[in-house]
Order: structure tokens, then sequence, then C-alpha cells
């Protein structure tokens, strides 16, 4: 009876452990690093879900690799981040085993044995490039005569905007893994045109039909459409809007009830934006807070580069940030269907500007204050 009783027990630890082989992705970590590191792999959070934390392990030396799991019932993104550093690395969960190489010393890392992973990180860093080497150029631009006296991008700059926006979309509704979609899907802008939107969503939900996280945006986004039916406009009054500032605590846009405000929605991946947040800047600088207050609101989940971009550009006015993007508090309560936008406030909550150009801001508003 004993040895019978030892070898279910035996069989029932084997079956255990082929589950769990057979659920889970096992990532390999080698990592370079101070001992009694924290390693964390979080789940990028698509849509409405919120930012969970998968699995965890500390570093005891730097000679054995450390094992971590993440669940494969679906493919999804992770992000794995480490307690005294600001590296950051995404991956999918696409294989049964996946490598991650990386040192805590000098920021740098390396995923193999992921194929989508590898696509992901090949299309960001394309991007990304682009949108520097854009920005780039327009800081060369603004120590110009020419770009002295303008406080829009040149002709050159918005094609190359344009065309870029244009590759993204393609990609985007192309792109053959529901993952790569998603990851996507975030950095594109349809402006106002909601027919556009629709048709683009409803083609995603058909090429992953299967894929709950896309079928859930599918519904956000038509449940999207049918805010914008009926748009603020100038002389309506504008909801008040509360959103956590810099600090993690929460402002409200009520607070700011007997005053001038001019509240603009931008987003860091957006190069369009800095040009209107260049022109937010020497307007605080023309008009003190004392007759005009200026509020920036990020419709944006990059907080850690949202944080270092305002410091960096010492962007001293109130900033905000929406992590939940197109389906979160700005959108659904001042629909905000494009960036860079904005509404410019009078004391008793009526809109009194809308979508001012960056050119014509710091005209618009003073005169507005005489």
């Amino acid at each position: 009876m004993k040895y019978a009783l030892l070898f279910v027990s035996v069989c029932l630890m084997l079956c255990t452990a082929c589950v769990r082989t057979n659920t889970v992705t096992k990532v390999i970590l080698n990592l370079k690093a101070g001992l009694n590191e924290k390693v964390y792999i979080e789940k990028i959070a698509f849509n409405s879900e919120k930012q969970v934390i998968i699995d965890s392990a500390t570093v005891t030396d730097n000679h054995h690799s450390l094992i971590l799991h993440v669940p494969t019932n679906e493919e999804r993104l992770y992000r794995m981040r480490f307690t005294n550093s600001n590296m950051r690395i995404l991956f999918v969960n696409d294989v049964k085993k996946l490598t991650i190489t990386a040192s805590w010393f000098n920021n740098k890392y390396a995923v193999s044995g992921s194929p989508v992973t590898a696509r992901l990180q090949e299309h960001d860093e394309q991007q990304l490039q682009i949108a520097a080497d854009i920005r780039q150029e327009w800081e060369k631009e603004k120590t110009t005569d020419r770009g002295n006296n303008s406080n829009e991008l040149p002709d050159y700059l918005k094609n190359k905007l344009t065309n870029q926006a244009k590759q993204q979309m393609n990609y985007a509704d192309t792109v053959n893994d529901p993952v790569l979609f998603m990851s996507a899907y975030n950095s594109l802008d349809f402006g106002n045109d909601h027919t556009k939107l629709k048709k683009f969503i409803l083609r995603a939900s058909k090429r992953f039909p299967n894929y709950q996280p896309v079928q859930v945006l599918k519904k956000e986004v038509l449940n999207f459409l049918s805010i914008y039916e009926n748009q603020f406009k100038v002389n309506d009054q504008l909801p008040e809007l509360t959103l956590t500032d810099t600090s993690g605590k929460g402002f409200s846009t009520a607070s700011l009830k007997g005053r001038y405000y001019l509240i603009n929605f931008w987003s860091t991946y957006c190069s369009e934006c800095f040009v209107f947040n260049d022109a937010v800047k020497r307007l605080r600088q023309k008009v003190p807070p004392e007759k005009i207050e200026i509020v920036s609101v990020a419709i944006d989940d990059q907080k850690e580069l949202w944080e270092s971009i305002i410091k960096k550009n010492n962007y001293n006015w109130i900033q905000l940030i929406d992590q939940q993007m197109w389906s979160g508090r700005a959108v659904n309560v001042l629909k905000v269907d494009s960036i860079p936008s904005n509404f410019f406030v009078s004391p008793d909550g009526t809109i009194i500007g809308k979508n001012i150009p960056a050119k014509d801001l710091i005209q618009v508003v003073t005169n507005k204050l005489k």
C-alpha cells in the first residue's frame, strides 16, 4: 500500500510538471546585475485592462540564469523591469522557451528564440529612428532664420511625418500577428476620419476573429465612435476632467473655475505635438499663470518616457497623463479624437477657442485676455 501511494504521488508530480511545461513560456534570463536586484515581468495592458505582475525573481549571483515563466494560453506582450535600473525589455510569448541576455550596468540586452519579438524590435527601432530624425531636423530648422520666424513645421518635414504615418497605418493594417497589431494600433491617428477608423477596425476584427483583445478593441472603438456624434464646440460648456499629474496625485480642471485656461492634448510618439508644445512654452513665457493657466494632457501609456520628456524640455506647467489612451477618461469625457488638439476655456467654463494652430496660439490667447 505504501509503495502504491508513493507511485501515485510521483505520477501526480510528473503530471503537474507536464501541465506547467505545456501552459507556460520559460524565460531564461542571463543577467549581470547587483546582488539582490529584483526582476519583474508585467503583462502589458491592452484596451482597458490593468497591468499585472506575472512573475518575479531575485538576483543572488551573476553566474547562474534566472528562470521565470509567463502563460502561453494567449499570445501577449510582456515587459521585464528591474528595481534599480531604467532598462525595460519587451518580449512576446510566442514560443515555449526564450532567452534574454542583459546587463544591468550598461542597459544593453538581447532577446533570442522569439520570432515575433524580433519583428517587434525591428519595427519599433525603425519607427523610433524616423521620429528621432524628424525631431533632430526640426531642432536644426529652429536655429535658422526661417525656423525662428515660424512656429510651423516646414513642408518637407510635414511630408516626412505624413509618410511615416502612412507606413505605420499600412503596417498595422496588414501585419499578420495580433500582438504586433495591438502594439502598433496605439500609435495610429485617424484624425476626424471616423469612417476610416471604423472600416480599419472591422478589417482587423475579421483578420483576428479569435483574438480576444482585438475583439474587445473593436467594441471599444465602436463605442468611441458613438461618443463623437456630438463633439464639443465653441460656446459649449467644457466638462471637468480629473487625471494624474507628475507627482502621482489627481488634478481636476474643476479647480480652475473662475480662471482662463488652455488645455491641450499630446503624446510622446506624436512628432507634431512637440511643435504645439513649443508654442505653449512660448505662451507660458509671455503670459504669466495669473492670467491663464495651462494644462497639458498626454494620451500615452509610456509614463516614464513622458516624465523624462517633461523634464528635458522644461514643460513647467500642469502636466497630466491618461495611460488608458484612446479608451481613457480624456477621450470619453472631453471627446478628444485626435492629437495635437486643444480647448481655450473662459472663467465660467465656456469654450472660447478650439484646436488653435501653434502659429496663432499666442495671438489668439492674448487677444482674448485683453
